[in-house]
This record gives structure tokens, sequence and C-alpha cells, in this order.
């Protein structure tokens, strides 16, 4: 039967006899195919592509939209075999045979049959790999396909370093495991089903959706969203604001332990919620308590894949959505999780819209050194470590270092075993590293709180560590609580 549920449906309905009883009686829903795009000279970007095709021009951020990853190669590797798995992929999808350039004034996806390519042989040390890394990560030239570049480090006969870069437009995080899944079949020998659809015909087909009005509904819930006066969030920061946005950044890396992870999971399912709502409530507060704001915009993102024939490609599917949440000080955390529940809920209902869209509409007036919309970001990321056997090799993930931030503070948070790992990238033109050691000891300290207290007042709950900046920023950080 062709039925059709939201994930609202998915927890109003949490068990499968309820599923089965809801869909039972719905009315069939027909399934439309996103069609073959017919052939022309060049074809029109999708909207995300169209924002980060801009954004790239900016001074500084050249670097910032890389993709960059690393995977360690355990046994016998075969250099000629690898390249030629490469090539394959790259004969297979067309984003990886896709330049970018202007055509009438705006951005436009040129597809080439034929994209020269080769895998870098690199020699490093085990202690100059980080350095070697850097080094190969280099600005592309966006007319001039592949978007993509491979290089191989040898540390020892039976131990290599695999290293992959990609440009954010003909990529995003779905994207970069789709290409090291299929490499390995590649490599291994496999032959891949073809594609029935390409990236450029999602893209015909996203602008055509737009320009028919077929997306009005999900318009009209984000204007909605964004009417009237739009908070901006102010945190207290060790430096004054740049007038020009700069994108270098550094991470500061810390874990939530089994037995907090088990508390904040079992605090989900009492509240008939999801790990990231409460993380998002959560993280929401620490900026409240910080800034002394109980209105504020935060981002965070989607895998943007809502159709089923986008799943197998590789290519920027992403969306962010910019989400208003308001901790108000009476309010107990457990109610709060409730509104933060539904809406993220809402917002995943109307994710289809692009956030350039919504840019567009909005028409805001940009100030220096800021995004537009949002300045902070909360990323659940629940695609785990690659590690894979085949025949002789073993692959495994690399881990790199960061050192680039496209928002102020964004924080990343990712299952890892039974613990959960975290991570606040931030903008070192901001805050010192000591600063955001604070900021997630506090956020710790917020967590061990509403688990144990989940009826607590949000005006209730207290941060350890106290630090006061410069008072010509703000004079306490607990404001209005």
């Amino acid at each position: 039967m062709d039925a059709s549920i939201s994930l609202k449906d998915v927890f109003r309905f949490p068990t499968i006899e309820r599923l089965s009883e809801l869909i039972t009686g719905l009315d069939s829903h027909t399934y439309y195919s996103i069609p073959v795009a017919a052939e022309q000279a060049y074809y029109p970007v999708s909207s995300a592509q169209r924002r980060l095709f801009l954004a790239s021009q900016a001074e500084g951020a050249q670097l910032t939209y890389n993709m960059p990853g690393a995977l360690i190669v355990t046994g016998s590797l075969d250099v000629n075999r690898l390249e030629q798995a490469f090539q394959q992929l790259i004969g297979r999808h067309e984003s990886l045979r896709t330049g970018f350039e202007l055509a009438a004034g705006e951005p436009a996806q040129f597809i080439y049959p034929n994209a020269p390519f080769e895998v870098e042989l690199l020699h490093a040390t085990e202690d100059q790999i980080d350095s070697c890394i850097w080094e190969f990560v280099r600005v592309f030239d966006l007319q001039r396909p592949p978007l993509l570049r491979v290089g191989i480090i040898q540390t020892d006969a039976e131990r290599h370093i695999l290293l992959f870069d990609m440009h954010h437009l003909v990529s995003d995080g779905v994207s970069m495991n789709i290409l090291v899944q299929e490499f390995i079949r590649l490599y291994g020998g496999e032959t891949l089903p073809p594609l029935r659809i390409q990236y450029k015909d999602y893209a015909v087909w996203q602008q055509a959706q737009i320009a028919d009005g077929a997306y009005k509904r999900h318009k009209d819930y984000w204007l909605e969203m964004f009417k009237g006066d739009l908070p901006q969030l102010e945190l207290p920061t060790d430096y004054e604001r740049p007038t020009v946005r700069s994108y270098e950044g550094d991470v500061h890396h810390f874990v939530i332990e089994k037995s907090l992870a088990q508390e904040l999971q079992q605090l989900a399912e009492s509240t008939d919620a999801t790990l990231f709502m409460v993380f998002m409530a959560a993280y929401t507060v620490l900026l409240a308590k910080y800034s002394g704001q109980d209105d504020m915009i935060i981002g965070t993102s989607v895998a943007g894949r809502t159709h089923a024939d986008m799943e197998p490609l590789i290519g920027m599917f992403v969306n962010t959505l910019a989400v208003r949440h308001q901790p108000f000080a009476g309010k107990t955390f457990s109610d709060y999780v409730q509104d933060v529940k539904q809406t993220m809920l809402n917002a995943y209902e109307h994710q289809d819209y692009p956030f350039e869209e919504i840019l567009k509409h909005l028409q805001l007036q940009r100030e220096p050194g800021r995004n537009p919309l949002f300045d902070t970001m909360l990323v659940y990321q629940n695609m785990g470590e690659i590690a894979v056997e085949m025949d002789s090799l073993v692959f495994s993930s690399y881990e790199q270092s960061r050192k680039s931030a496209k928002f102020d503070l964004t924080l990343y948070v990712q299952p890892e075993g039974e613990q959960l790992r975290c991570e606040f990238e931030f903008s070192r033109y901001l805050f010192e590293m000591e600063t955001i050691h604070v900021l997630a000891t506090d956020l710790l300290s917020v967590l061990s709180e509403v688990v144990q207290q989940p009826e607590i007042p949000i005006q209730d709950i207290k941060l350890i560590e106290k630090r006061v900046p410069d008072q010509s920023v703000i004079s306490s950080i607990e404001l209005s609580f």
C-alpha cells in the first residue's frame, strides 16, 4: 500500500501495532519519481549550492567549504587498483564531473563527460601525518572537476593513510559515507547497479517545485516563525566581534560518560522525545544563562534526503533548519522539552523548504561579522566510525583536527559506544579555549541537574563555573535568572 506518514505520526503512534492501524486507515498516496532532466548545456544549481557558491567567494572562505577525511588502511594496498576504483566513482556520479561558474549572471552546473584524476602519493613519518593532511587540503578551482582529490601516505609496507578532500558543493556528510562505502565495494571488485537519476536531475526538480508553488505551505510556516523583530543571540565573548567575518576556529573535545548518557536517554524516553531534543533543550537553557535572553534562533542540520530517489546520490542535499526557541525562566525543564519537541517536529515537517529561500524572502540586513539569522548550531551526528574488513585490508577512521569554524559556536554530539562524544567548534576571533572549556563544564552541569530533577524550573538551574567577562561586554553571565 502506498501511504504517507509524518514524523509527528511516529511520535503519536509509537508502537508498530498502532502505526499499522494508522496506515490501514489512510488513503493511498501516489508515489512520484524525480524525473530525468532534459539534456542542456548547463543546469541550475540547487538552492543550497547557490548559497555555498556565493559564500565560498567571500574573502577568507576559500577553504571553509572543503570536506577532508582520512582512513587508516591496514594491509597490502594496491594503489593502481585504488585509483581505478575512484575513477569508476567519478564516472558513476555526475556530481564528481561537475564544474561551477556563472551563466546569465547565475551560478550554474556544467557537467563534463570526463574529469582528469590521479591519486597523489605523499610521504610522511608518523609524526608528520597531521601537517601532511593540512598541506593536502587546498583551494579547489570550482570550474574544473573533479572537486575531489585523493592521496595516499604510506607509513610502512602494511599501513597507509587514505586521504580524500571534497568540496561541499558536491558533497555532504551522507555523501562522504556513500563515497567511502562505494569505493570499498569497487576496490573489492563489485559491480554497482546503475543510478536512475543524477544530482542535476534533483536540482532541476527542486527549482521547478519552488517555482510551481509546491512548497507554499512550507514557506508560509517559516515566514510565520520569523515574522516581527527577530532575536539576535548575544553571548559574552573574549574579543570584540570583527567587522570582517573570520573562519579561523578551534575545537574543544569532551565526553559524556556512560552513566550520564544513560540517564539522558532515560529522560528522553520518559518525555517521549529524542536525545537530540533533550540536548537542544539543555543547550538553549545554557545559552539563556550566558546571554540573559529567553528568545533565540539556533541552527541545526537535516540530511535533506526526503525523497527515496535521493538516497544513493553523492551531492549537496543537507538543509539547514533555523529554529526559534524560548526557554522561559518559570517553565519546568520537562515542560520545556515538550515545547522543543513540538517545535522540532513542526520544523521537520517543513524541512523541504530550502533555508536559502527563507533568507531570500526575509531580506535581512547583513551585519558585519555575522551569519544571517543565527550564529550558533547544534548538530547531532548518528553516523558511526568506519570499520570495514575486506580480503586482506582493514579500513578504519583516522581522527583529524579542525582549524576552521563557520559559526561563532557549534556543539556536535555523537554516540560512541556507551558514551557521547561532544565537541565545541568555535571562532578563535571571539573565544579563548579556556572560555569554551568553562562552557562545556557548565553544559555538563546543566545536563546532570536536569536528569536528577526533570521538573526543576529553568530559573533554578545553576551553573558550576562562574565567569565574569569584560564589563564592556556584559556584567554577569546569569543576567535574568
